[in-house]
């Protein structure tokens, strides 16, 4: 008896088709580029469903911190509207080099919801290697820890520490 072949799934056929690039390495930067972000927008759309849910279930767990659906949904809402009041939108390309931290997460869908992309630098890249990194993949912002990390980067810049304060005063 002969059997057919197993259909492919979704994944699998546009993987097959070039519709789906995955995220590429670039020069220590994780790059999700323009098809990526209608991905994580449907991841984003996922967790508002989930958030609707059970908004008090764990959605992310660290060393020191549980994070739940609902916060984890409104923290990404609240950075959707960060990101769409400084002009980013569909098609921008915004580095964040702010390490393994919940807050990479929440700004990487956050930029999906305002139809961005976020290229994911490593904190501890060479000036020239982030420079290299930033220009490549057509950043228009950057996001980081502490002071701009490169005298060279003459496009916007926000201290994630600041982001962080200003997300939390639109919360209270």
């Amino acid at each position: 008896m002969d059997r057919d072949p197993p259909r492919r799934s979704r994944l699998r056929h546009a993987l097959d088709e070039g519709r789906f690039w995955g995220r590429a390495a670039l020069a220590g930067a994780r790059l999700s580029a323009a098809a990526p972000a209608g991905l994580l927008r449907g991841v984003s759309g996922l967790l508002t469903r989930r958030a609707r849910r059970n908004p008090r279930a764990t959605a992310l767990r660290t060393r020191d911190r549980e994070v739940t659906y609902g916060a984890l949904n409104d923290a990404v809402n609240r950075g959707a509207r960060f990101w769409d009041a400084q002009g980013v939108g569909a098609g921008a390309v915004i580095g964040l080099q702010v390490g393994n931290r919940v807050e990479t997460i929440v700004h990487e869908l956050a930029l999906a919801r305002v139809g961005a992309a976020a290229a994911l630098l490593a904190p501890d890249l060479a000036e020239s290697a982030l420079n290299h990194a930033l220009t490549v993949c057509g950043a228009v912002g950057l996001m980081g820890i502490g002071e701009t990390p490169s005298d060279a980067w003459t496009g916007p810049y926000w201290p994630l520490e600041q982001v962080s304060a200003a997300l939390e005063e639109t919360s209270a």
